[in-house]
């Protein structure tokens, strides 16, 4: 299947938002750089066994996927039959989307949600990021994700320091501005947790709450774990991606796959690949020491190069 490719992408995404966290947070960066070395006392790289030594490393790693989540409106579910939810009545078939940019920013939940601030995590009580997803067709490999991040950010930051690019037409720092998404705005001026659209004849629900998206998406999960047909993604004749789990209609090819993922992703297997993650994070750190600038296309190789056929633990752990 070539489905996990869109999962290389996620885990990029997510590696270059870190990298826009430390330009515009330098603090954030040097206090991890300062925890790193306490631990390492500057004379090693960090390594799994590193993890529960840097707490403030592993919330920058959630604090990353918080702001500014990978797949911000998710991966669409479709409903296999009609639903009634606060009055509303969802038709089946529609297309639902988690609009998990918005529920990232929910003042309710987050203090400050747009500031970078990796230290509202140190609170055991902080809500978990919507990144995962919801419900039977969330990430299983949400742990095994976080793991490979934390090794890679943990690694990054104990070699290199972040610093922004510099016009050379002006000699001043660039620092890219964060994005926006509409339907947020959207939800504000209506006043409601809910979007419903109708694109070409097709009802598109869009919830832009935790606890709209638990009440639907895992409190009526067996209505809300089937997927939309997309022809760009699944036809042979284009992307052809229609055997991946991520895209498998809901259903027993699906739910034998998933059981599959499950016995893989077992923290006694995981543990077995980290030794993969340090071992491919150092390659890649040598390669960056020689050429900083090519980052970009280094972090995507990465995570290609984990997108092959040497097993299934290495084909699913960057799902995001």
């Amino acid at each position: 299947t070539r489905s996990p490719l869109a999962a290389a992408d996620t885990s990029h995404a997510s590696l270059m938002s870190f990298v826009l966290a430390m330009v515009q947070h330098p603090h954030v960066q040097a206090r991890a750089q300062e925890e790193i070395d306490q631990v390492t006392g500057s004379e090693r790289l960090p390594n799994m066994a590193d993890k529960e030594s840097m707490p403030y490393v592993r919330c920058i790693v959630r604090e990353v996927l918080r702001w500014l989540p990978p797949l911000p409106l998710g991966v669409p579910r479709a409903t296999t039959k009609d639903d009634e939810y606060r009055g509303y009545l969802i038709p089946k078939g529609s297309i639902i989307m988690t609009n998990a940019w918005a529920m990232s920013r929910d003042e309710s939940l987050y203090k400050s949600p747009e500031t970078f601030d990796p230290e509202r995590f140190l609170n055991l009580d902080a809500p978990s990021a919507p990144a995962f997803g919801f419900g039977r067709r969330s990430c299983p490999g949400n742990h095994y994700a976080e793991a490979s991040l934390f090794i890679l950010i943990a690694s990054i930051l104990a070699v290199f320091d972040i610093k922004p690019k510099i016009n050379h037409l002006t000699g001043k720092e660039e620092i890219p501005e964060d994005e926006h998404i509409t339907y947020a705005k959207w939800c504000k001026e209506l006043g409601s947790d809910i979007l419903s659209l109708t694109v070409l004849g097709q009802t598109i629900v869009v919830l832009n709450s935790v606890n709209a998206a638990t009440e639907l998406l895992d409190q009526r999960s067996a209505i809300y774990s089937d997927r939309p047909y997309l022809r760009v993604v699944c036809d042979p004749r284009l992307l052809d991606w229609g055997d991946g789990i991520i895209v498998l209609p809901y259903g027993p090819r699906w739910k034998k796959q998933r059981r599959i993922i499950h016995e893989v992703l077992k923290p006694s297997i995981n543990v077995q690949n980290f030794v993969l993650f340090e071992r491919e994070t150092r390659a890649m750190l040598k390669r960056l020491v020689v050429n900083p600038e090519d980052f970009e296309k280094e972090f995507r190789r990465y995570f290609l190069d984990h997108i092959s056929p040497v097993g299934l633990t290495t084909n699913v752990y960057v799902i995001l």
